[in-house]
């Protein structure tokens, strides 16, 4: 929950503004009385489906922290054209996105099943990084940078798997969840530490921006090499 709610207070260290998207009703609560705590200014959480933000903004930066997973294969060249849409001529696209390894194995196949089916029904779009680098060139992009943090986001899983076990007893008592959901997600979070670490499932950080001839791409050098 507090990815997209750090994004967003990141104004408070830059003194910028910023706006942050969810269809949590729960995270944009936790996220403005977070905001009322901490005083924070120009920072907001809208609570709606990413394809009603508004038409007629302009935004210097945007960033999709691992949603465009659920978008879908056949609803991604939409997006794609709608963040560009958004976008200023000058500005930036950070994109993170979880994948898949090009040269799959019997295991990285049964896993993604198993997510697909318990765990994130519809998220399709994680596949290998040819897929999001392709759909974004074509949609009028150029790729600044690609990392591969596969292995960071292990590390991260195995952090929430911790948590879960530890809250084991509150979360199997809990009867929105159960016995069946605790269960679910123990193997889940578990598995996925593992295939995240040897390289079966991965995670990009991509960094993109307008493929266009006016785009200044000596903000990459340093100005004593121009």
């Amino acid at each position: 929950m507090d990815g997209v709610h750090g994004f967003v207070m990141l104004q408070k260290k830059y003194k910028v503004k910023t706006t942050g998207v969810t269809i949590s009703k729960e995270q944009v609560s936790w996220h403005e009385e977070k905001v009322k705590a901490e005083k924070v200014e120009n920072s907001q959480m809208w609570c709606l489906d990413y394809r009603d933000i508004p038409k007629n903004k302009k935004y210097d930066k945007i960033s999709c922290l691992e949603m465009s997973e659920h978008v879908g294969v056949w609803k991604y060249k939409s997006f794609v054209k709608q963040v560009k849409n958004l976008l200023k001529d000058d500005g930036l696209f950070y994109l993170q996105i979880a994948g898949l390894r090009m040269a799959t194995q019997a295991e990285d196949v049964c896993w993604a099943f198993f997510m697909d089916k318990y765990i994130f029904p519809g998220a399709d779009a994680s596949l290998p990084l040819t897929f999001p680098i392709f759909m974004l060139e074509s949609g009028g992009f150029e790729i600044a940078s690609v990392q591969t943090i596969g292995i960071h986001y292990s590390l991260t899983i195995n952090r929430w798997y911790d948590n879960w076990v530890k809250n084991k007893a509150k979360i199997i008592n809990d009867p929105k969840y159960g016995i069946k959901w605790y269960r679910l997600w123990e193997w889940f979070l578990a598995w996925s530490t593992i295939i995240a670490r040897q390289g079966c499932s991965a995670c990009y950080m991509i960094v993109a921006h307008k493929n266009t001839n006016d785009f200044n791409r000596s903000q990459w050098v340093s100005p004593d090499q121009i």
